[in-house]
């Protein structure tokens, strides 16, 4: 029984990243019920997404003023000390991630479920686009083939949405749209996490995002939900996928391996595509299912060409 126990022990010592991992992999299961909270909801996709912000904003606060505790007057010092164009990073990370929640919203009500989650994962390979064509950087052989993969796939999952008329080719189109944004803001968040910590970097852009999203929430209409279970939809969408998801994949990566933590947040698609199936009776056909399974092969090669993986919106 003692050498049991030694041996456990020897395990944990030699894996310290084990406690890590599965707060990993419950941070991805948060996030991947954000689209099923959106189909839910009462409200439209844009207001969804603003009460996203509000409510996960003093939540995100309280945690990085509990670290300024931790470091003294750290943060009050930091915000006083960022320049001008430090800012304009902050507000252009906000704006962007707005754009990217709002769009992504409107993709999940206009395709499946499946369709907007896993093609808003795309946003790894816009981001190796853009250093390509703006800096001449050359993307790793992992990146070249997440490309041409994710090339194929995407073009595959348009056009059976094409045939299949209705909302589902305008939503594919908006969930591409999604990855594009993303990206803008992984650019732009990354610039500022080299001098903000991560959880006051998240606090202040969801802020800004919340700002730029209120007027457009409250134009498109339906803004506020009719009932008690609708305002605990926008609850746990804000809390369960936003605060929980968000906060525990970004403490999770800082232990797991680079490798691991990119292919652990695939989860988060499959398990949105199971319940899209489960929940709204969203059946694959042989074409979507061949253009889903290739676009999961496109996010691992980013991913893994990437490093540590980004966070998922």
């Amino acid at each position: 029984m003692e050498s049991q126990v030694e041996h456990s022990d020897e395990i944990s010592a030699s894996r310290p990243w084990l406690g890590g991992y599965a707060v990993l992999l419950l941070g991805a299961l948060g996030i991947a019920f954000a689209a099923i909270f959106v189909r839910m909801s009462e409200t439209g996709p844009v207001a969804s997404a603003f009460w996203r912000m509000v409510l996960a904003v003093p939540v995100l606060a309280l945690f990085a003023f509990r670290h300024e505790r931790r470091g003294g007057r750290r943060i009050r010092i930091l915000l006083s000390e960022t320049s001008g164009a430090e800012w304009r990073l902050i507000l252009g990370a906000g704006i962007m991630l707005g754009a990217d929640l709002a769009v992504w919203h409107l993709s999940i009500m206009w395709t499946t479920v499946a369709n907007a989650t896993l093609l808003a994962n795309v946003a790894p390979c816009f981001v190796a686009l853009w250093l390509w064509v703006k800096y001449r950087e050359r993307p790793a052989p992992l990146m070249f083939a997440a490309l041409g993969v994710a090339g194929c796939s995407l073009a595959m999952l348009v056009s059976t949405s094409a045939g299949l008329g209705g909302t589902r080719l305008t939503g594919d189109v908006l969930g591409i749209l999604t990855a594009v944004c993303y990206a803008a803001y992984l650019l732009l968040i990354k610039a500022v996490r080299r001098t903000w910590p991560t959880l006051l970097a998240m606090a202040v852009t969801s802020f800004v995002t919340a700002v730029v999203l209120a007027p457009f929430a409250i134009w498109e209409g339906d803004w506020l939900p009719g009932s008690l279970s609708g305002w605990g939809i926008l609850a746990a969408l804000a809390m369960i996928s936003q605060v929980g998801g968000q906060t525990l994949i970004v403490h999770g990566l800082k232990t797991v391996p680079a490798t691991l933590g990119s292919l652990s947040l695939l989860l988060q698609p499959v398990v949105t595509a199971a319940l899209g199936w489960l929940i709204f009776a969203e059946s694959f056909g042989p074409r979507t299912f061949t253009g889903f399974s290739m676009l999961l092969v496109a996010i691992v090669l980013a991913r893994l060409a990437q490093g540590r993986p980004p966070v998922s919106p």
